[in-house]
């Protein structure tokens, strides 16, 4: 085994291992009679984070986010996470990123990102960029007019939370219109997701899915390098075109 190996095969496991102390924790307390609801469980396994006037988002590095539509910015960082995050603020902009962690590429199996998980819940913002992670733009509670600019750098993202063991039957998450740039990206509808509207700029070997989702109308720039995995009842509502500056 190389040294590149080991230094991959000893973060993974120190990761599990965070996460089943928590779970034992977790357990602990249930057995106790105590049940943690989700914001007791925040405050203890998380550092909360909250900003006014913040227009624009940025996550970079290895981290495993769910962003969840809000009134307000609040970023939960976990505790013990194994490598070393930092949040600063430049202007509007929100900045939080995270070393020490192997990233991996975008377009690996949703099972292979073993990321800290960062919940992020964010009103309506101009844009939100992420690099180098992956994420999940989640609605299950189902807000109307809900839309999102995102720019995706190296980064995997689904819309509509995943559930392998729910993913069958599950709710409508509605969404108003998504506008994406990716480099590099791996950008998935998942099937219980509703959009009116999705605009995509798709270059650097990027591909985009739709898993059986529903699409009201879409425009897609694309070029050479981009791959697409289309279900019929979207393809007589979608625009194809090729990018302004195409990759050689």
């Amino acid at each position: 085994m190389n040294t590149s190996d080991k230094i991959l095969l000893y973060t993974t496991v120190s990761f599990i291992g965070i996460f089943v102390v928590v779970d034992l924790l977790h357990l602990a307390n249930y057995q106790r009679g105590k049940v943690l609801d989700f914001a007791a469980i925040e405050r203890q396994d998380y550092e909360t984070h909250e900003e006014e006037g913040i227009h624009w988002l940025v996550l970079d590095g290895p981290m495993r986010a769910s962003l969840y539509p809000a009134d307000r910015l609040k970023v939960d960082i976990p505790r013990g996470s194994g490598g070393h995050f930092q949040i600063r603020r430049a202007g509007d902009t929100l900045i939080v990123s995270f070393e020490g962690v192997w990233a991996r590429g975008a377009h690996y199996d949703y099972s292979s990102y073993d990321y800290p998980f960062v919940p992020v819940f964010f009103p309506e913002l101009k844009g939100i960029k992420l690099i180098n992670g992956f994420a999940v733009l989640d609605n299950s509670e189902g807000r109307k007019g809900v839309s999102a600019a995102l720019e995706l750098d190296s980064t995997q993202c689904w819309v509509g939370r995943y559930d392998m063991q729910g993913d069958t039957v599950a709710q409508v998450e509605p969404w108003d219109t998504l506008s994406v740039k990716g480099v590099n990206c791996n950008f998935i509808v998942n099937r219980q997701a509703h959009v009116k509207a999705v605009d995509l700029q798709l270059d650097a070997k990027s591909e985009m899915s739709d898993r059986f989702s529903l699409i009201d109308t879409a425009y897609i720039q694309g070029d050479s390098t981009t791959t697409l995995h289309l279900h019929g009842r979207n393809f007589n509502k979608l625009r194809l075109d090729e990018v302004v500056h195409p990759i050689p």
